[in-house]
């Protein structure tokens, strides 16, 4: 009786030990890892390392940038360049590893492509694989347009309203403060406000012009004079300037008689 009968007798005669024994090598195959298949950056590493070379020393004998060499190293594609130059990079770097640039390129770009759809499709987000850029449309520019056009309005009618219940502005060019005047009688007040302000020195009223200049004259006497100038808003609103000057009173110059000579 040779091996296989003897086999057949024993399952024929102990059924239950043929079924454990099926049942065992069952549990040794499950136990049997799978390895998943290397990526292209994972081939290109131990190529790399294989030969005892780093990043730097690659870079320099490629012409590859480190970073660019690291990215495809650790498949962090959204770190790549445009794809026209990351393919010359995967089939000069694979060329250099000694590994087929075919082979590499083709894999690598089946990694890109699904990389991508993960990132527009499932997630729903902008490809990460590229810089984000920003899409003009027309209708992009009517909203920001609109929108600008809006915060002008708000700007401008909240300048009129302040304008309409603040203080009115008011500026006074001539005379300056703490200043003394040699021998005059009149001066001239200059000054600048809001336009439709409306302009008192003392008690009478100034012509002011359609940009808010006013000039008037007004007698003065020597010594010490208190000038008081005040705008009044459309609003009711009152600002009040005043200025003190000095006059100072005319010299005068005494001429000696002339002597005759006897």
């Amino acid at each position: 009786m040779n091996t296989v009968q003897s086999k057949l007798v024993s399952s024929f005669l102990n059924p239950a030990d043929t079924v454990s024994t099926k049942k065992a090598s069952r549990k040794k195959a499950s136990r049997k890892t799978i390895e998943a298949p290397l990526t292209v950056g994972e081939k290109l590493r131990r190529a790399r390392e294989k030969m005892g070379l780093s990043l730097v020393e690659v870079e320099q004998k490629t012409l590859i940038r480190a970073k660019y060499l690291a990215a495809l190293e650790t498949s962090k594609f959204y770190e790549l360049p445009l794809p026209v130059y990351t393919h010359g990079f995967v089939q000069t770097y694979a060329t250099f590893l000694g590994l087929s640039p075919k082979k590499v390129l083709t894999q690598f770009q089946g990694e890109y492509g699904l990389a991508q759809k993960v990132s527009v499709g499932v997630l729903g987000l902008e490809s990460s694989l590229k810089p984000t850029r920003l899409i003009v449309t027309p209708k992009a520019i009517w909203t920001v347009a609109s929108m600008a056009a809006v915060c002008a309005l708000v700007a401008y009618l909240g300048v009129q309203v302040y304008n309409f219940y603040g203080l009115p502005n008011l500026q006074l060019d001539s005379p300056g403060d703490a200043v003394e005047l040699s021998a005059v009688d009149t001066i001239t007040v200059t000054g600048q406000t809001d336009p439709g302000a409306v302009v008192k020195i003392g008690d009478s009223k100034v012509l002011v012009d359609e940009q808010g200049h006013f000039a008037q004259d007004m007698s003065v006497e020597q010594g010490t004079n208190r000038l008081t100038v005040q705008a009044v808003s459309r609003a009711g609103k009152t600002r009040v300037l005043t200025r003190t000057f000095k006059v100072d009173p005319p010299t005068t110059t005494l001429i000696e008689p002339k002597k005759d000579n006897l």
